[in-house]
C-alpha cells in the first residue's frame, strides 16, 4: 500500500522508492512478526467497526 500510494503521488526518481523499500524492509527487521500480525487484525476490526455505525 505504502509504495502503490507513493508511486502514484510522486514526481520524484525512480530512486525515491528504493528509499522506501530500504526503510520498509528495515521497519519489516525491527517490528516482529507477531506485533504485525496483531496490527492488521486490530486494521480489520476498526474498519469493521466503522462500517457498522
Amino acid at each position: 500500500c505504502i509504495m502503490a500510494s507513493h508511486v502514484n503521488n510522486s514526481n520524484g526518481t525512480e530512486d525515491d522508492g528504493l528509499d522506501i523499500r530500504k526503510t520498509l524492509q528495515l521497519a519489516n527487521k525491527l517490528l516482529p512478526f507477531d506485533e504485525g500480525e496483531f496490527l492488521d487484525n486490530v486494521n480489520i476490526l476498526l474498519k469493521h467497526k466503522d462500517s457498522i455505525r
